[in-house]
């Protein structure tokens, strides 16, 4: 149960930095957009 749990927490983890990336992402495509 505890593995399953790390592993869940992991998934979490991991899904929450690459939604932090696709937004950082976005942010950087609309500035340039906006310089452009």
């Amino acid at each position: 149960m505890e593995a399953a749990k790390g592993e869940v927490i992991f998934i979490i983890t991991r899904g929450r930095m690459y939604q932090i990336r696709a937004t950082s992402s976005r942010d950087d495509g609309h500035r340039r957009r906006s310089t452009g």
